[in-house]
């Protein structure tokens, strides 16, 4: 039963995802989601750790930029602008 299973791979999800491993709880999450499209919670948690992950990798963007000196704008429309 692909329900069982995709539940299996939810909790296996949830364990990496309760201890902020969310690398460790995408591949889980997304399997729980193939093997039962309709599982809304597994899809929940899914959208979860990607904009967690995404979140961090604009966290370490927007500190690159700054180590290089270049800046995002705050106006209507995001600008980068360089500081020679």
């Amino acid at each position: 039963m692909p329900e069982i299973q995709a539940e299996a791979y939810f909790i296996l999800g949830r364990n990496h995802h309760v201890r902020n491993e969310f690398q460790g709880a995408l591949p889980f999450y997304v399997q729980a989601c193939k093997l039962w499209p309709h599982f809304a919670l597994a899809q929940f948690r899914l959208a979860q750790v990607l904009l967690n992950m995404l979140r961090r990798l604009l966290e370490l963007l927007v500190q690159i930029f700054d180590e290089l000196g270049l800046h995002i704008g705050t106006g209507g429309h995001e600008r980068f602008t360089g500081s020679s």
